[in-house]
């Protein structure tokens, strides 16, 4: 996860639980609470979960404010590394208490993990007097970013950058980065595992419908379909408009998944993969009673 992407999820959502939805993955709930889906793996520190499926009507944990003091303390300690003049022995001891700041959040040790990326700015900030500092603001869902001394601080988002200078504060907003990412569409059927049938035909070709939860901002959908049995084949690429696809497939297994595209040519990430097989329907052979002897 990029700093940028940490900027952009540090607002949580103000109830302290979220209810799982039927037919709802991990990922999709960390996407739906979190605003990222690779918080899976903290909700399920968090929980202390042993699994990845979950029960519709289950209550999980969210973490709390400590959470986004976790992330303004690894954006910090990751752009002071990006910038910092230390030497190899200096910059390896200030990257490893950085990766161990990593792994604690993941964990959802997120006390420990703002102890541990504070410690790796530390050796960073003190490494020049060119030293860069500067300060992040998360407030009603907007960030905002201080250069307080040093280089200039640089904000990216989907390949779009702007430079803040000791002195200046920047706001990150939509409209300031329009080619901005959408969200990660969350598909919704066939489930997972699924086997759709397909009656007989001398092809063995059958359909299958695809559908996904729309996604604001989106103005069409990347799908792409990977045969499972020939791991040489070639993906299959659609491009829709609509949060639906239907598709001819030879019979066989599949896995899925879904990126959403904003009007400015901004994608999403890919959506959590699931697999379906397409099979054949059994032949139903009805034998008629006879009279004859």
């Amino acid at each position: 996860m990029t700093w940028l992407a940490l900027l952009r999820t540090a607002v949580l959502t103000a109830s302290a639980a979220v209810v799982v939805q039927p037919g709802e993955t991990l990922e999709q709930i960390a996407q739906r609470s979190l605003g990222d889906a690779r918080g899976a793996a903290e909700l399920k520190a968090l929980n202390g979960l042993t699994g990845d499926t979950l029960p519709a009507g289950a209550t999980l944990r969210l973490p709390g404010p400590e959470r986004a003091r976790a992330q303004n303390a690894l954006m910090a300690a990751r752009n002071a590394l990006n910038q910092s003049d230390l030497q190899a022995d200096g910059r390896a001891e200030a990257a490893e208490s950085l990766g161990r700041a990593e792994q604690l959040f993941q964990s959802a040790k997120y006390e420990e993990s703002a102890a541990a990326a504070d410690a790796a700015w530390r050796l960073l900030s003190g490494s020049s007097a060119r030293s860069t500092r500067f300060a992040v603001q998360v407030t009603d869902g907007q960030t905002k970013v201080t250069s307080r001394s040093g280089r200039p601080v640089r904000v990216e988002r989907e390949g779009l950058s702007r430079a803040v200078h000791p002195g200046e504060a920047f706001t990150i907003t939509e409209e300031i980065f329009p080619g901005a990412a959408p969200a990660i569409p969350e598909l919704v059927s066939p489930p997972d595992l699924a086997r759709l049938t397909t009656r007989p035909n001398p092809k063995g070709i059958g359909g299958a419908a695809l559908s996904w939860q729309p996604v604001a901002g989106a103005t069409r959908y990347l799908v792409e379909i990977v045969p499972l049995e020939s791991p040489s084949a070639k993906p299959i690429a659609l491009s829709v408009d609509k949060p639906a696809a239907r598709v001819s497939l030879p019979v066989g297994k599949y896995a899925w998944s879904v990126r959403a595209v904003a009007e400015q040519g901004g994608k999403s990430n890919s959506s959590s993969r699931r697999s379906f097989e397409l099979a054949v329907e059994p032949l139903k052979l009805e034998v008629k009673e006879t009279r004859w002897k």
